[in-house]
């Protein structure tokens, strides 16, 4: 029952960013780095853990040449249908892999500086990695290409406040 509670407790935090414990936890997330609270964030848009909570994210790529150029996030894994087989059922994906690059988030100041276009990629990305192909829905988080912040869901500019409060912390220092 104690483990019910604490992850009923991590859950609305991340769910309902108003609330005091809920600035409270997304900052500690934030403490351990864009990538952390990106991934967070979207395990919590999507209400689920892909790949059995192991998932490597990568930053500081350069894109393979087998995808375009102007690429800023992709997925890798294993399935049960072969490599990077969406056809394959999503618990079947193993060896989960998230991708940056270099190009677009060089540093994690880059990523902060750019939070919810970072924070879009990545909730894509983990949206792969449950399964999901991309969608021509007008205002969907796997659109193939995103040109402006209209995708961005409201979790993630919510998330965005104690990356904010962070980076303006340290500039007295």
């Amino acid at each position: 029952m104690p483990r019910l509670v604490i992850v009923g407790f991590i859950a609305a935090a991340l769910f309902l960013p108003a609330t005091a414990s809920a600035h409270i936890s997304l900052d500690r997330l934030a403490l351990r780095g864009p990538v952390v609270l990106a991934t967070s964030v979207a395990e919590s848009y999507w209400k689920a853990v892909p790949c059995g909570g192991q998932i490597t994210v990568r930053t500081d790529l350069p894109v393979p040449t087998s995808l375009e150029p102007t690429t800023d996030g992709w997925v890798t894994f294993n399935s049960s249908l072969g490599e990077n087989d969406l056809e394959a059922p999503a618990s079947t994906y193993t060896q989960c892999t998230i991708s940056l690059a270099r190009w677009q988030w060089p540093t994690a100041k880059a990523m902060i500086n750019d939070w919810n276009m970072f924070c879009l990629t990545v909730t894509h990305e983990v949206g792969h990695l449950l399964g999901h192909k991309h969608s021509l829905v007008a205002g969907s988080v796997m659109a193939p290409v995103f040109t402006n912040e209209a995708n961005v869901p409201q979790i993630c500019r919510a998330a965005g406040a104690p990356l904010g409060r962070r980076v303006a912390g340290r500039r007295g220092h």
